[in-house]
């Protein structure tokens, strides 16, 4: 998680390499709309980030049912961005699904593990 140029996408490729995952990026995740707006400079508002938001965590919804791991490179960078994309226990059938689930939203300040009587 980060800026623009900040790396995202070449440490998560790297690190989907190293763990032989598959790696998306979540600009594939925007609409056009907004791609057409960021390929002009015109910042993207809450509302042309609310459909990428959606489409990431049916993404996410789907790579945990399909037991598919997945790192995701992204800029969400509001708090309220990383509640959206937050996965709920129940959508992780397994403790060990949950915990390796949780890791994969990496925020500024990341929050302390779980603890094992949590999973």
């Amino acid at each position: 998680m980060g800026v623009s140029g900040s790396g995202k996408s070449r440490v998560g490729q790297a690190l989907a390499q190293r763990l032989g995952w598959e790696f998306r990026d979540a600009d594939d995740f925007h609409p056009q709309a907004a791609k057409e707006k960021m390929k002009q400079a015109i910042p993207l508002n809450d509302q042309d980030r609310q459909p990428w938001l959606e489409a990431m965590q049916s993404a996410i919804d789907r790579w945990i049912m399909a037991g598919k791991n997945t790192v995701l490179a992204c800029s969400a960078l509001k708090s309220s961005y990383r509640q959206v994309l937050q996965i709920q226990d129940s959508q992780a059938p397994s403790a060990s699904r949950r915990a390796m689930a949780r890791l994969y939203i990496a925020s500024p300040a990341p929050p302390a593990p779980p603890a094992p009587s949590a999973l």
